[in-house]
């Protein structure tokens, strides 16, 4: 798992064309007008879709919570408007940390399983939300590569007149 790949995914969009990057991004700073900058802190290990099968692992999070929700649904409001379907699942907010690869050996998989079962932070981990990224997923037989495109940063309406 390396660091620069850890991600929490407000609204994936699949392949999109280059020519959409910039609505996208108009859509990206739409949806953070208004949203102030929020704690978020590191919650218990979990997997997708459950330890047996682990293709996900991920992290949960916790703290304000509400205005993540919030930030989520308006990000899911202004790509919908662009064409984007609404997500039919509903937010389940955690941080991607890495994939688990197709085939691992059943003695690895039994040691991420028990890892993942006692694994916790010695100390809260928290960090601020302050702006939302457009970001680019290449899979390569290494790993994922994450690139970031666009970036919008949360910022209440007012603050906008002023810089």
């Amino acid at each position: 798992m390396q660091p620069e790949g850890i991600h929490l995914t407000l609204k994936f969009l699949g392949d999109i064309e280059a020519t959409q990057v910039e609505a996208v991004t108009e859509a990206m700073v739409r949806a953070s007008m208004g949203c102030s900058p929020f704690q978020l802190q590191l919650a218990p290990l979990g997997v997708f879709p459950n330890l047996q099968r682990m293709r996900i692992i991920w992290a949960g999070v916790a703290g304000q919570l509400v205005e993540l929700a919030c930030l989520q649904s308006r990000v899911e409001e202004q790509l919908e408007s662009l064409g984007f379907p609404r997500e039919r699942r509903p937010f389940s907010p955690h941080l991607t940390l890495g994939r688990v690869r197709e085939g691992a050996r059943p003695p690895d998989a039994a040691a991420m399983r028990q890892a993942l079962e006692f694994n916790s932070p010695d100390s809260p981990v928290s960090w601020r939300v302050e702006q939302v990224c457009l970001v680019q997923s290449t899979r390569l037989p290494s790993g994922a590569r994450y690139d970031t495109l666009e970036t919008a940063s949360l910022k209440l309406a007012w603050e906008s007149d002023q810089g």
